[in-house]
């Protein structure tokens, strides 16, 4: 008899583990995406038109606006420009490289919304559901009944860290203050926040059994080949292209150790990153309503998270909305980073567009820069006619 139970259990425990929707990534699978080098010319971009980007960051380093900066454009899947302008190292006086590896900060939000997802259409959670139903922390009179989605999109009442990040020895630690705090805002209207983010990928972490940095690595950088992006400040700075951050003070750039000091990925940024790399993560979400051979969201769930609240058209789950678009399924999306990085996708044009610099100088100027650059990128390539 107790062997017939035993092998009742096993064979029930088999079943059991069978049935469980698995996420649809495999760590050996091929992305497929590249950006093979075109003349601009051969995918409609006239060439004297992007001497006006080069003349502009040529113009910013002069000035000491930014120490360095790297443009990447591609058009239908081809690099039509890619240049890279002033300093990475102004100590050792290394040149800014193409695919220098940056800190993306907040540009780290919409891989976190990704893994969220991913973890939505394994049947572990549901962006209706109650952060609380998952995480016994949120169980107060403040929190217990935000959702997931209320914190994909900056309405759950959440601000920034609770404290400063080199205080933190792990994740969790730092996720335990946020819910003992509780939201400091109103839940329902937008409030950006990199708390809420955090939560979530302390969620990620207990829903999947590993590490939100295994969880990111294995289901989304690796299927996709994103092989120069990383989690911390120790293993991006090993990197012979690592760019230093400086921070910029009464017209003087001094180097900014800040994040040699933060112990944690904290979800709401903590990526190191280059601009190749970025642009394949984009590039999946931007082609992602076509039939791709590896499907890491589906097309559905993708036009879910790139469709803004009601309380801010201009968000969305994670990412940033720029314009709608008659002629494509998406809207124009992207993603800043406090550090002046930022991607942007116009799949209507079958564009992507990223900018890295690493110039710590304050939100204002670095909001002020990338939206001059978005309106030169869309006034030279006739994108908004």
């Amino acid at each position: 008899m107790q062997r017939y139970t035993l092998v009742l259990a096993t064979v029930l425990l088999i079943v059991t583990c069978k049935s469980e929707p698995e996420l649809k990534s495999n760590p050996q699978a091929k992305s497929n995406i590249s950006f093979p080098a075109a003349n601009p010319g051969s995918v409609g971009i006239a060439p004297d038109s992007l001497v006006r980007i080069s003349n502009l960051m040529n113009h910013w380093v002069s000035d000491s606006v930014v120490v360095g900066a790297e443009v990447l454009i591609i058009k239908n899947s081809h690099t039509a420009y890619h240049e890279t302008f002033g300093l990475r190292n102004l100590e050792a006086g290394l040149p800014f490289e193409k695919n220098t590896v940056c800190e993306i900060k907040s540009m780290t939000k919409p891989v976190v919304g990704m893994a969220i997802f991913m973890l939505e259409e394994a049947n572990k959670l549901k962006l209706s559901d109650k952060i609380s139903d998952h995480l016994e922390l949120f169980n107060t009179e403040k929190s217990k009944d935000i959702t997931i989605y209320q914190m994909l999109t900056h309405t759950a009442g959440f601000g920034n860290y609770p404290g400063p990040l080199p205080n933190y020895s792990t994740l969790e630690q730092m996720v335990v203050e946020i819910a003992e705090k509780g939201p400091e805002y109103p839940i329902g209207p937008y409030r950006y926040s990199s708390a809420d983010v955090a939560a979530l990928g302390y969620l990620i972490q207990v829903l999947s059994g590993i590490s939100v940095e295994e969880f990111i690595q294995t289901k989304i950088l690796n299927p996709l080949e994103m092989h120069e992006t990383y989690f911390n400040y120790q293993t991006a700075s090993a990197h012979p292209r690592f760019g230093p951050v400086y921070s910029k003070k009464d017209g003087s750039f001094n180097p900014d150790e800040y994040s040699s000091q933060v112990k944690i990925f904290r979800g709401g940024g903590g990526l190191f990153s280059t601009t190749t790399d970025y642009a394949k993560f984009l590039s999946y979400w931007m082609n992602s309503q076509q039939k791709v051979e590896q499907q890491l969201i589906s097309a559905e769930n993708v036009r879910t998270a790139l469709t803004p609240t009601d309380q801010n058209p201009g968000y969305a789950c994670l990412w940033q909305i720029f314009e709608h678009s008659t002629s494509s399924p998406l809207p124009e999306f992207g993603h800043r980073g406090s550090l002046g990085t930022v991607g942007w996708a116009f799949p209507d044009q079958d564009l992507l567009v990223l900018y890295y610099v690493q110039t710590a100088d304050g939100f204002s100027a670095i909001s002020k820069r990338n939206q001059s650059l978005r309106n030169l990128v869309v006034n030279v390539l006739g994108i908004r006619e």
